[in-house]
């Protein structure tokens, strides 16, 4: 069964602070326990469901500079369960998660 999938993403960086902020949504039809499209996923950086990321930089220090990075994504993953004999069982299309980091450039 061939399924769809319409994605839409908007970036927008602070001026005076700096901050990037990144917001995407993908739709995806029906139930998909794997990725639709992910060479399209990868090229244009856009996760299934919601996807928020923050990226703010920090001042200069005397090796480089760095910016901190939070990102969250799939928050909004439709869950499927399925009935077996041995009981019930839930699958996840996606997985949830809740990420941060340090970049550092030198």
């Amino acid at each position: 069964m061939p399924r769809h999938s319409l994605a839409a993403k908007v970036s927008a960086k602070v001026p005076r602070s700096g901050s990037s902020l990144s917001a995407g949504y993908k739709w995806v039809s029906g139930m998909s326990v794997s990725r639709v499209d992910p060479y399209g996923e990868s090229i244009y950086q856009i996760n299934p469901y919601l996807y928020i990321g923050i990226r703010q930089p920090l001042p200069k220090f005397a090796l480089g500079r760095g910016k901190p990075t939070q990102n969250a994504t799939t928050c909004c993953a439709r869950l499927c369960a399925l009935s077996t004999p041995e009981g019930s069982v839930l699958l996840v299309p996606a997985f949830r998660s809740f990420r941060g980091g340090l970049s550092l450039q030198f």
